[in-house]
């Protein structure tokens, strides 16, 4: 299916999404694990691997498809185990944080060669093909207008990603609007987002926050929500919503409890709805999302068996 959230790979299990057989978006919890054996900040003697495990446990009552992201050095401690211990039922997407992988810059050619390496890694250890890129942190200094990307030398370096015939799910570039003291910052991540669109072959983009109606930036989120759509494809977004178990309307406007996320799932524009409660309510988030799953239908998924 031209377009669909899971590509073929022919070497791996493979999950498609039709979004004309279900009513609703698909839940995609993601997760960050890129310290496995540390403590869990949130739940003293919990270490973050088994708070990890614990939620998708959880989380296969309500969907199929989840996401786990880590750290270059954690792929082999976290996949293997995580495989190993998750539910049957659920489909497990991988994916890198890059922050730290770039010591020429983000368009440096042998850092894109080596994160290939590392996704076709991550991607022959969960069975899936798509892998999730976390550029967060990696293009902190770039949105803050500290660090320039030479736009012209990052085609070739994302030529060894194409290469690997995996669909990557990008977790930042994408389109923001200025501020005081980031005047160019949406030219800046317009023409970002524009190379990476045109240069990374089947990829797909994490949109990023959806505002709620009492946020006060609601209207710049919608904006540059829009433009993302209109520069990459409507295809190509995958909406994102940070999911959190109690939020105080009093001092954020940006969280979404869980009956509201769950009401996006009738309204959202991407057959997966991808939520990201954050480490410290990734548990909590999950029970609260089985509870509603269990009082209304839930979204649905198509497996594709195994290719013999």
């Amino acid at each position: 299916m031209t377009g669909g959230a899971l590509r073929a790979q022919e070497q791996a299990r493979e999950t498609r999404v039709k979004p004309e057989a279900a009513a609703r978006a698909r839940i995609t919890p993601w997760v960050e694990l890129n310290a496995p054996d540390t403590e869990t900040a949130s739940r003293p003697g919990v270490s973050r691997r088994e708070h990890v495990l614990e939620g998708l446990r959880v989380w296969a009552d309500v969907t199929d498809i989840a996401i786990v992201t880590s750290r270059e050095s954690q792929i082999q401690n976290v996949y293997p185990d995580l495989v190993a211990r998750k539910p049957k039922s659920l489909h497990l997407i991988g994916g890198l944080k890059t922050a730290g992988m770039f010591p020429k810059g983000f368009h440096d050619a042998d850092a894109w060669t080596r994160i290939a390496s590392r996704c076709r890694e991550i991607s022959r250890i969960t069975g899936t093909n798509v892998i999730v890129l976390e550029n967060e942190t990696a293009l902190e200094k770039f949105h803050l207008e500290e660090e320039d990307i030479d736009l012209a030398s990052l085609p070739l370096g994302l030529q060894a990603l194409n290469q690997t015939a995996l669909e990557i799910w990008w977790y930042t570039p994408v389109i923001l609007f200025n501020t005081p003291k980031c005047p160019n910052r949406n030219a800046r991540t317009r023409a970002l987002s524009q190379t990476v669109m045109s240069a990374s072959r089947g990829s797909r983009f994490l949109s990023g926050c959806k505002p709620l109606a009492s946020d006060p930036l609601e209207a710049l989120y919608l904006q540059v929500g829009r433009d993302m759509r209109e520069l990459v494809g409507a295809e190509r977004i995958i909406d994102l919503v940070y999911v959190h178990a109690n939020v105080d309307r009093s001092t954020t406007k940006r969280f979404y409890a869980p009956e509201e996320g769950w009401n996006l799932l009738e309204t959202c524009t991407s057959p997966l709805l991808v939520y990201y409660p954050g480490e410290a309510d990734w548990v909590k988030v999950a029970e609260a999302t089985r509870t509603l799953a269990r009082s209304s239908r839930p979204a649905t998924l198509d497996p594709v068996p195994p290719r013999p």
